[in-house]
């Protein structure tokens, strides 16, 4: 039993309108370099491994016409290795170091470049079939997701929809042809009312055929596991539950602040402002503009500006402390990642996206001890040999801030 993680990779065909792809057409490389999966909240995840020229495997290998596939194994544990990603994938020839690196996107990357078209069902107003109304929660989100499905006969997106436990809104939106599938699922998801989504690497049988990842949408994802799940660098009497040093190296970054922020329709029409009286008193005023896709046809419309706003005060409002941890390499990091999706039978995992945890760390006379929430979890393997690294970007959670709103329509 190995007492570091790995990352494996294999290499799969594109999933053809005719379903699932068969484990036995799954290849996995003799030798492979720098594996890395990046694992955002309320992102596509993305993906990128380079092998070795000499590998009969490369000779066939073409831009966007495979999938890759990358299978995650955690320190110390033999009953565990659950795919962490699956997507399509471009190929990168590099002849002066003799590698092929495949740079891969799950489905966020065909959505980003499709559009809402005449016949999909998001456009529904009978009097004009450019246009439509949806509501921005999961049913506006499963449309869109809908729309940007390939034709019978091409490769599929491979991606559904699966609302986990998200809130239905009840003032729907205007949609129109041409704008952008994915950037319409982001700004629903923006909002302060918006559900929270992970886009799952498919996993067992439950997914159905033809699905590399399934998009899941949740009220909030996470939980608060701040008792428990903690990341140390340092060592104080007071803590308690010490976990000697799991995490040897704890960056904290704050960014600028934005105490006022100008959310405006894609028409520039309508524009909500959103402010921090309080926060301005402390820090000046920060301003940032924000343009989003929605079309707003009247006032009552205007209320997806307005939960943008709030949430980008909340988000910003006070200077956000990004923090980078890395983990140690072996078991002795005591917490390791693991998607709560995976079958039953195999290790889950002490902590996920969007979970609360505690971050303690101390030396001289700086010092943190507070919850932070992780929106994004990047697993590298360096070299041919690794070991597997993990390491965390966190934000501060249940940050609570008051917003102020104004409406202008211009």
């Amino acid at each position: 039993m190995s007492d570091y993680g790995r990352l494996t990779v294999q290499i799969t065909p594109l999933i053809d309108s005719g379903g699932d792809i068969d484990s036995d057409d799954f290849l996995e490389p003799e030798q492979v370099f720098d594996v890395e999966v990046t694992h955002p909240l309320n992102e596509g995840r993305s993906a990128k491994a380079s092998l070795s020229m000499e590998d009969p495997l490369v000779e066939d290998l073409r831009p966007w016409q495979q999938g890759l596939r990358i299978k995650y194994h955690r320190p110390g544990e033999v009953n565990n290795d659950e795919p962490v990603f699956w997507g399509q994938a471009n190929v990168i020839d590099d002849f002066e170091n003799g590698r092929v690196t495949l740079e891969a996107v799950d489905p966020s990357v065909r959505m980003q470049h499709h559009y809402v078209r005449i016949g999909d069902d998001a456009l529904n107003d009978p009097a004009d079939n450019q246009r439509g109304r949806i509501y921005p929660d999961y049913r506006g989100i499963d449309l869109l997701v809908d729309a940007a499905q390939a034709a019978p006969g091409y490769p599929v997106l491979g991606c559904v929809v699966e609302d986990v436990d998200s809130i239905e809104d009840t003032q729907k939106i205007d949609v129109e042809r041409g704008q952008e599938v994915w950037q319409m699922i982001l700004d629903i998801c923006a909002q302060d009312t918006g559900p929270d989504f992970d886009m799952a690497t498919k996993v067992g049988p439950g997914a159905g055929p033809g699905v590399y990842a399934t998009l899941r949408l949740y009220e909030r994802l996470g939980s608060d596991l701040s008792t428990t799940v903690k990341f140390d660098y340092g060592d104080d009497e007071d803590w308690d539950t010490p976990t000697n040093d799991n995490a040897p190296s704890i960056v904290v970054t704050p960014g600028h602040p934005t105490t006022h922020v100008h959310v405006v329709d894609t028409d520039r029409s309508w524009r909500v402002t959103g402010f921090t009286p309080d926060y301005a008193e402390e820090h000046g005023m920060w301003v940032d503009w924000v343009a989003t896709d929605w079309k707003i046809k009247d006032s009552l419309d205007v209320n997806v500006l307005k939960q943008y706003a709030k949430a980008h005060i909340k988000a910003y409002g006070i200077p956000p402390k990004q923090t980078e941890i890395r983990l140690r390499l072996d078991s002795g990091a005591v917490f390791f990642y693991g998607d709560p999706g995976w079958p039953d039978g195999n290790t889950v995992g002490d902590f996920y996206i969007g979970d609360s945890v505690k971050v303690r760390a101390k030396r001289g006379y700086r010092e943190v001890n507070k919850k932070y929430r992780i929106t994004q979890v990047v697993l590298s393997q360096p070299g041919a040999r690794g070991p597997m690294q993990t390491q965390l970007t966190l934000i501060p959670s249940d940050v609570d801030i008051d917003v102020t709103l104004d409406v202008d329509e211009t």
